[in-house]
């Protein structure tokens, strides 16, 4: 273990005590030295604890992520058309209801919002990329009216799609 560990100066701590009651050898310097190693081997156990807790959820989260690389995938691929959640939820065999609620406990976010975001970031790409007009690009990334699309953007951007090419224009 190196000094920049993070319970390094704990440890260090009851080392140098333990190691003093041992150099004065004064009446109960035993007991002092095993409840000094005792508060060595705590902290150090309590890391592994937390190292193995988080191997275990990031197992887990794998497992999660691979149950819905499916629907994940169709959603990359099909961003373009009309998406519906019995249509993902079939991709990985659950009901709307649980794949709704099964993406949201993995993701952080609805399955409606990950769509929006990835509708924008490839919205994003055209805007900078093509001379398409705006509602042709609103089409292309599956947003139904140019409207919509242009509030979500702005919602999620902080500046419009318009504001977005000026920028790139006339930078």
């Amino acid at each position: 273990m190196s000094p920049s560990h993070p319970i390094w100066n704990e440890l260090f701590v009851h080392f140098e005590l333990a190691y003093q009651e041992y150099s004065m050898q004064a009446i109960g310097c035993e007991l002092i030295i095993k409840s000094s190693l005792y508060r060595m081997i705590i902290p150090i156990l309590r890391g592994y604890q937390r190292e193995t807790c988080l191997n275990k959820d990031l197992g887990k989260s794998l497992a999660h992520y691979k149950r819905l690389k499916p629907a994940i995938d169709f959603i990359e691929s099909c961003y373009d058309q009309k998406i519906y959640t019995d249509t993902l939820g079939a991709l990985v065999n659950m009901s709307p209801f649980h794949f709704t609620r099964f993406f949201k406990k993995v993701t952080g976010i609805t399955p409606t919002l990950f769509i929006n975001r990835y509708r924008v970031e490839m919205a994003k790409r055209l805007l900078i990329q093509q001379d398409l007009t705006i509602t042709q690009i609103a089409e292309r990334t599956g947003f139904c009216n140019v409207n919509y699309f242009d509030k979500v953007f702005k919602e999620m951007n902080g500046f419009t799609p318009l504001e977005l090419r000026k920028q790139f224009t006339e930078g």
